[in-house]
């Protein structure tokens, strides 16, 4: 029997923010170089050697990608003006200068709602243009106290979506930056791992009752709220726009941050996030990158019709039997890693790929 790890009474109960900086090298040119002003806005790129390592969403208008070789991108938007963006000095200082007005605002937070005593929210930076935070204490103490959402003043530009509710946000476009794999995820729809066994399914899609769904998505809508003025305070202090993710674990908040850019507030209702995962391509996951991918190759099954089977997905690697899995990813450290990490915790082990085969998460 497959090991599955034990599903608490808690597991819908935390609120978890992932921030995500809009094209952050793009913005970080134009506020330097007063580009904001500029009408219609510039088809903008940041070049690194030969290639495109991103570009502002009115080049993405023509076509433009990110790692596009830069004569390609020329190509599909000749107006393009692509800034040299190796030195990233700048880029550092800027995203020290938007943690710094994050974690101000999460101060401001714990003291609005809890002026008599310590309330403390944690968090912490990840890449450049992303943070996270535990919201959870926080929508706590708004639900204690009754709250109202609205002293918390939003941005009219930001635009809100809860993914598994109701449109526009039914239906998600993913696409992996390397490949171009793109999924089309359809929240309301069928999902595409009914077929899968059920020590392997998402521990989400059979947890919970009507009235705890309901809490659930009480708790993350008040949480988004916070998430907005959150973003909505940045912008005031440094000028950069945000999306934000927001979901009851660090991975599904991760995930939906990436759902609906720029300028967005996206939260990814667990129980449908089955939707998301299972059809998303395998190298979006968090830390599945070529070593692994082509590690994975010695997993691929003959088909008499298509040869062997590639597998793109992350459906793909958990319809494979668990010894086969071992067999061909055990001399990779994140492997060995994932391994100790799985079984002590649902949310963030080092591979995603290992942890979602074992834990059915």
């Amino acid at each position: 029997m497959e090991h599955r790890p034990p599903i608490g009474s808690d597991l819908w109960s935390r609120c978890i923010l992932h921030l995500d900086i809009d094209c952050f090298y793009c913005q970080c040119e134009e506020i330097d170089r007063n580009l904001r002003q500029v009408k219609p806005p510039r088809p903008l790129a940041i070049g690194q050697k030969h290639i495109i390592v991103t570009c502002n969403y009115e080049a993405r208008k023509y076509g433009v990608k990110k790692l596009q070789l830069r004569e390609n991108a020329m190509a599909a938007c000749p107006d393009l003006w692509i800034v040299e963006g190796s030195d990233l000095q700048q880029y550092r200082r800027h995203s020290r200068a938007v943690y710094e007005a994050f974690r101000r605002t999460l101060a401001e937070i714990s003291f609005h709602l809890s002026p008599e005593e310590e309330l403390t929210i944690p968090a912490k930076k990840g890449t450049m243009d992303e943070m996270m935070a535990d919201l959870t204490p926080a929508v706590d103490r708004m639900m204690k106290t009754k709250q109202s959402e609205t002293d918390f003043v939003v941005d009219e530009e930001q635009s809100f979506y809860t993914f598994g509710e109701t449109a526009p946000s039914s239906v998600a476009v993913v696409v992996e930056d390397q490949t171009g794999q793109e999924a089309v995820v359809n929240f309301n729809g069928g999902c595409v791992a009914d077929r899968l066994p059920v020590s392997r399914r998402n521990v989400h899609d059979a947890f919970g009752t009507q009235q705890e769904k309901n809490l659930c998505t009480k708790r993350l809508k008040l949480a988004s709220r916070l998430v907005a003025w959150i973003c909505k305070r940045i912008r005031d202090a440094t000028g950069f726009h945000t999306t934000g993710g927001i979901s009851v674990s660090p991975l599904l908040a991760k995930l939906s941050s990436d759902l609906n850019k720029p300028k967005s507030i996206n939260t990814l209702l667990p129980w449908r996030s089955s939707h998301l995962m299972y059809s998303m391509p395998l190298r979006k996951m968090q830390n599945v990158g070529s070593r692994t991918m082509r590690a994975l190759e010695g997993c691929m099954i003959p088909s008499p019709s298509n040869g062997r089977k590639k597998i793109k997905t992350v459906l793909d690697v958990l319809e494979l039997p668990r010894d086969s899995i071992v067999r061909c990813l055990e001399g990779l450290q994140a492997f060995q890693a994932s391994r100790c990490v799985a079984c002590v915790s649902r949310f963030d082990p080092t591979a995603m790929f290992v942890f979602l085969t074992f834990s059915g998460l």
